[in-house]
């Protein structure tokens, strides 16, 4: 086989690899929030990892112009437990944040007095057993209220797609 033979097979065997490994967003640091809501979204540290690598997955909030910093939340991280594994949390220099791992659940709650500014709330460290079990995870919002104690919770969306880690820790 000619060396040209060779390299039309290498890309016509990696265009038809459709599903790719990570549903990751590449070209945004974070999805664009305007009005007085707030957007939690996931990300992640490594956009394509390999079994057996450790992955941070971010929990993001990001604050329209009219909304408070963040004074608690409560949010919980689904993922596949054959294809992940939940290490460890980290801590928030902004505030105290707990999080509780059980049967591919992590309940993460955080308060802060004088509230959470920057988007990162959160971030959990897991190894990735099998690549595509990264399309597992999903965010839910529990609670959400500014440092004022007033409630954000209806005007909190989650956005679904998997975005590139925040560069902000």
């Amino acid at each position: 086989m000619t060396a040209r033979c060779a390299l039309v097979a290498l890309l016509g065997a990696s265009a038809c690899d459709s599903n790719p490994v990570t549903p990751i967003t590449p070209d945004l640091v974070a999805p664009v929030q305007g009005g007085a809501g707030v957007t939690a979204y996931l990300s992640l540290s490594v956009l394509q990892p390999r079994a057996g690598d450790r992955v941070t997955v971010g929990l993001n909030a990001v604050r329209g112009g009219a909304a408070e910093p963040i004074g608690s939340f409560t949010m919980r991280v689904t993922y596949d437990t054959t294809g992940l594994r939940f290490v460890a949390s980290d801590q928030s220099a902004e505030g105290m944040v707990l999080a509780n791992a059980a049967h591919g659940v992590v309940t993460v709650a955080g308060a802060s007095g004088s509230g959470f500014r920057e988007s990162d709330l959160a971030a959990l460290t897991m190894v990735v057993i099998d690549p595509d079990a990264l399309r597992s995870l999903a965010l839910e919002v529990v609670e959400m209220n500014a440092a004022s104690f007033a409630d954000q919770r209806a005007g909190t969306v989650v956005d679904h797609q998997l975005h590139r880690r925040p560069l902000s820790r």
